[in-house]
């Protein structure tokens, strides 16, 4: 069976996706070992931040991508939060799914990204 071994992001400001991934998300760095590559800390598969020459954005969700998915435990709250901070939000208040709610929001680099409310 495969195995994931690494998740790649794409980013064409490593230090605005760097403080965006920390600051705003909640993610801490695990290491640096070049200039261009950012490993950030969380459980799971490694989760890279990659230099890129120019961003990259998608039409979400009309055009194939990949999209991380983030669980959060009250989406309207952080959906008001993050509105407030001025993120680059696509979906202003949580959008139903069959296992709870979400909302959308853009990374700098334009790379989408779901924070999710699983139903209990």
């Amino acid at each position: 069976m495969p195995h994931i071994a690494a998740i790649s992001i794409y980013v064409d400001d490593m230090d605005k996706a760097i403080a965006f991934y920390r600051d705003t998300l909640g993610f801490g760095v695990r290491a640096r070992p070049v200039p261009f590559i950012t490993e950030l800390e969380h459980d799971g598969t490694a989760l890279i931040l990659c230099q890129a020459e120019q961003p990259s954005p998608m039409e979400y969700p009309v055009s194939g991508g990949t999209v991380i998915g983030i669980a959060e435990t009250d989406i309207a709250a952080r959906a008001r939060e993050l509105a407030a901070s001025g993120v680059d939000l696509i979906h202003t208040s949580p959008q139903d799914f069959p296992g709870g709610q979400y909302i959308a929001l853009r990374d700098p680099a334009g790379n989408v990204v779901e924070l999710l409310e699983f139903a209990v």
